[in-house]
């Protein structure tokens, strides 16, 4: 082997031997540091006057603060200790909780007969039932249907539409407006278009949003600090043996409310053992920095050598 043969072999191995102790380096510290998953959200309970089932009202302030539609990402902890609960949905549509009330306005598409109503919440909360109050001639029937924004909609293109259907309903003069949405649906912004023919439009003067009533019931001690958390995405449903016993457990229990919220920020997790501390990844980063310089002088000074 020549001496520039052996000089570009030095070489090769050196670039080898720097990147394998970067890629090491690196890799020690991602095993070290990692960003731990915790829930978004976790606010106290209010305290019980005695011990026994307690019905948690889960409230659209609550209900939004979650990932998943099922509502799978809730816990209850007392301490380090989770708590069972029963998730439980009142089955009267007519029976529901009012939504903050959102931002409402109304134009007129002369063009295509129709009034548009559109609705803005301040967050995408749970929506199951609207009920409208409208003003118009003494007898009207209007078509209508509610729909989401497509966010794919193209203007340029023939068949795109700019909402998605969900529900269709009648407008009658006599008779209370109420739009149903299909599901555990959520959303920020929806749309009511009204089919207005050749007749005059009618007169939104009211539009109210309600959630399906849900609760958790849960057994709470009394003189014991219970927190909720939530608001951690794809986390399982819970598997209780309270579950089993859910017809046993009376719906009537006392009601208590979910205290003020509180975010919470997620953490970085420093896996170090005893020595968990900022100066063993400062000095890791430092290695690594000195071996990455020490690597490039080396292969500095063999260029240099080799064009000589």
């Amino acid at each position: 082997m020549t001496s520039n043969q052996k000089k570009q072999h030095n070489m090769i191995n050196l670039n080898r031997i720097s990147r394998r102790g970067c890629i090491f380096i690196l890799l020690v510290l991602k095993t070290f540091v990692s960003t731990g998953q915790t829930f978004n959200w976790q606010a106290e309970l209010e305290q019980v006057p005695k011990s026994g089932f307690y019905n948690i009202v889960l409230s659209p302030e609550v209900v939004v603060k979650t990932k998943n539609l099922n509502l799978n990402d809730i816990r209850i902890y007392q301490g380090k200790i989770e708590i069972p609960y029963l998730l439980r949905k009142k089955t009267d549509t007519l029976d529901n909780t009012l939504v903050p009330a959102p931002v409402v306005k109304t134009r007129e598409d002369r063009e295509q007969k129709q009034t548009m109503v559109s609705i803005s919440f301040d967050a995408p909360y749970q929506i199951d039932k609207i009920e409208l109050e409208v003003q118009g001639f003494k007898f009207y029937r209007r078509n209508a249907y509610i729909a989401s924004d497509n966010p794919d909609y193209n203007s340029r293109q023939r068949y795109s539409k700019p909402y998605h259907r969900i529900n269709e309903f009648i407008i009658t003069s006599g008779k209370p407006i109420l739009v149903f949405l299909p599901g555990n649906s959520r959303h920020q912004n929806l749309t009511i278009i009204v089919e207005n023919e050749d007749n005059p439009a009618l007169v939104i003067k009211g539009l109210k949003a309600y959630q399906t009533n849900m609760y958790l019931t849960a057994y709470l001690e009394k003189e014991r600090t219970y927190l909720m958390k939530m608001g951690l995405a794809d986390l399982e449903s819970p598997k209780y043996d309270l579950n089993y016993f859910s017809d046993s457990i009376s719906r009537t229990s006392p009601s208590i409310k979910v205290l003020k919220f509180q975010r919470i920020l997620p953490e970085t997790v420093v896996r170090l053992g005893v020595f968990s501390t900022k100066i063993w990844i400062w000095s890791a980063l430092t290695l690594l920095i000195v071996i990455v310089g020490y690597l490039s002088l080396r292969m500095i000074k063999d260029i240099q050598q080799r064009k000589s």
